[in-house]
């Protein structure tokens, strides 16, 4: 994962209208679209019916004219994490029972097996329907 606070803070300086010139109500945001042939707008959608996408634009002229630009200020993104982030005891006895399931792929066991654990991670995932020392399969 890459820091982007940065790149936004200095390329992004329309965050409120889009191309018509139109207030965007970004809670009332259902679809967001980013597309390689223009990095510098961004398409968004109230809801999934219409046909098609309002476009933000987010740099300056010459930012939005320039693909190489773009590509050339996401060169240098710093990495928003500079060690592993740890999990769950719990979560990774989950993951290593896949492994010995075989329901994770033999060529992907390993880096399940070296994830970092903690008991002070704050586990931010909905609460589970059944208990960690049930024994049903799901």
């Amino acid at each position: 994962m890459l820091d982007l606070k940065h790149l936004v803070q200095t390329t992004v300086f329309n965050r409120n209208v889009d191309d018509a010139g139109e207030k965007v109500s970004w809670l009332k945001v259902k679809v967001f679209q980013y597309r390689r042939d223009t990095p510098a707008s961004i398409g968004y959608k109230y809801n999934y019916e219409e046909d098609d996408f309002r476009r933000i634009p987010l740099g300056t002229a010459s930012v939005r004219r320039s693909r190489h630009s773009t590509s050339k200020m996401t060169e240098a993104l710093p990495p928003l994490y500079h060690k592993q982030l740890p999990i769950l005891e719990a979560k990774k006895r989950d993951l290593i029972t896949l492994c010995r399931k075989n329901v994770i792929p033999k060529n992907l066991q390993q880096w399940f097996h070296n994830l970092p654990t903690s008991k002070t991670t704050v586990d931010r995932a909905a609460e589970p329907a059944m208990s960690d020392d049930s024994d049903e399969e799901f």
